[in-house]
């Protein structure tokens, strides 16, 4: 498993969990899921500047950024589509 198969799992898990820790507290409407996810989004991005201020990584990876930005947007979308479509039942 590559290192960008476990970021893309590792940051879609951690999007899942924090939307619903969010959720489970504040109730399953729009604002708490979203705001999970942008703390997930800004959590990222603090590793990603500490990765690169720790010399851990010789450049700032822009590149994953943007990939796992994607992944936890994506996660976010699918989530509030999913609790969407069982409230409505």
């Amino acid at each position: 498993m590559t290192r960008e198969n476990k970021g893309i799992i590792g940051f879609s898990s951690l999007t899942i969990i924090v939307i619903t820790l969010l959720s489970l507290i504040f109730g399953f409407s729009v604002l708490p899921m979203a705001l999970g996810g942008i703390l997930t989004f800004a959590f990222m991005v603090g590793r990603e500047i500490y990765q690169y201020k720790t010399n851990q990584t010789p450049k700032f990876e822009y590149e994953d950024v943007v990939e796992y930005g994607i992944v936890i947007g994506i996660t976010t979308i699918l989530y509030i589509m999913g609790v969407g479509i069982f409230v409505e039942l």
